[in-house]
């Protein structure tokens, strides 16, 4: 059980819009299942939401490959090409996060990248789950007011769930 080092761990902060973002974005099929060609790009929006420059290669994708049902082991493309249409889509996504959340109604969608996706975790395999453990920050304290789930992750193309420790 050797944890894993993850530099975009917040990414978890809009599980409750993912599923709604994939459907969105034309990549469920009719059971409302990733599979194929779509989980790679999946994770590669999952990628561009968390604002890293780099390509998608090694721990920086993981956690978006365990998000979105992918092979760990699996190369994520570099190859798919955002448009406007899903650039304003993903944005949408993390805009849609704060305007629900009142204590974060003035933030932009960057500084919402730099001080909310962009935090360094440890994830950890299980026997039936992922355990991933976020970096404390002193504003963490607003997680109070978060008003969606933040606890376990489990969409229906997941393997096993992700539980998550982000304390406050």
């Amino acid at each position: 059980m050797k944890a894993i080092p993850i530099e975009n761990a917040g990414i978890v902060i809009l599980n409750n819009m993912i599923p709604k973002l994939f459907e969105q974005l034309k990549l469920l099929d009719k059971n409302g299942l990733l599979s194929g060609r779509n989980n790679q790009r999946a994770v590669y929006y999952l990628h561009c939401l968390s604002g890293i420059q780099s390509l998608p290669v090694g721990n920086t994708s993981l956690l978006n490959k365990l998000l979105c049902g992918a092979v760990a082991e699996d190369k994520t493309s570099d190859s798919f090409k955002i448009n406007i249409k899903e650039q304003a889509l993903l944005e949408d996504c993390i805009k849609n996060i704060i305007a629900n959340w009142p204590s974060m109604e003035h933030s932009s969608v960057n500084s919402f990248k730099i001080n909310w996706i962009m935090r360094k975790g440890l994830l950890t395999e299980l026997d039936k789950q992922w355990q991933l453990t976020i970096e404390k920050k002193p504003y963490d304290i607003l997680l109070a007011q978060y008003p969606f789930n933040l606890q376990n992750i489990y969409y229906v193309w997941m393997d096993k769930p992700l539980i998550i420790s982000w304390t406050y």
